[in-house]
């Protein structure tokens, strides 16, 4: 069973089972799976030292006419450049141009602010789309991890499976898979589960370092 907009708010340990309060009610359960990548909490502390989010936000143009279209990507590629905060796009399934960009976890991340930034940049990458209105945006967080790989384990008897740094419609699905072999005994290890998960205390505390961070690696791409 789904249940949708039911924000946990705890989970504590019953004898074999564990009671999960969240907005909707209390649910108990023998298995728990943390499965929030970018927008996990503070529920299960060590799990949220080993992850923080970067915003990603995406553009989108009206439909582009098939000369311009065909001008943009000849061969239709999906395209991404070799920055720190790296851009990626293609054109859509109906002739857009999708353009896409990461930025910090600061507030401007996921308003306006950044969408004018990332269509500054699309017009430095393709000048032919001046112009051209935008008609659609939307951001959100994706999970990052020290080592830039996916993590399964377990803490305390929970679960987790995140941090896919921005490639998670590919590789999340497998992670899933690997999850709920190892949570259903169908196997024993996973390659993610035995690599080392780095954890630190300041993981938490991305409203501090991701804008200096961002700063200091737009300057660095800046000169580069």
């Amino acid at each position: 069973m789904l249940v949708e907009n039911a924000k946990v708010t705890s989970i504590a340990r019953n004898n074999n089972a564990f009671q999960i309060a969240t907005s909707k009610g209390t649910i108990e359960t023998k298995e728990v799976l943390l499965a929030t990548n970018g927008y996990t909490s503070h529920l299960v502390p060590k799990a949220r030292y080993g992850i923080f989010p970067i915003a990603s936000c995406i553009i989108l143009t009206e439909p582009l006419s098939p000369e311009l279209q065909s001008e943009l990507s000849p061969n239709n590629r999906v395209f991404y450049d070799s920055k720190r905060l790296l851009n990626y796009f293609r054109l859509t399934a109906d002739g857009r141009m999708l353009f896409g960009g990461r930025k910090s976890s600061s507030e401007d991340s996921i308003s306006g602010k950044s969408a004018q930034r990332i269509h500054r940049r699309m017009l430095v990458v393709y000048p032919q789309l001046k112009g051209i209105p935008i008609t659609h945006t939307w951001s959100g967080y994706i999970g990052y991890t020290f080592d830039k790989m996916p993590h399964i384990g377990r803490i305390n008897g929970i679960h987790y499976a995140y941090g896919y740094c921005g490639h998670g419609l590919g590789i999340a699905s497998y992670i899933g898979v690997e999850a709920a072999k190892l949570i259903s005994g169908q196997q024993e290890s996973s390659p993610f589960l035995e690599i080392p998960h780095p954890r630190y205390f300041f993981a938490s505390f991305e409203k501090l370092f991701l804008p200096m961070g961002s700063i200091w690696y737009r300057f660095l791409d800046r000169i580069s």
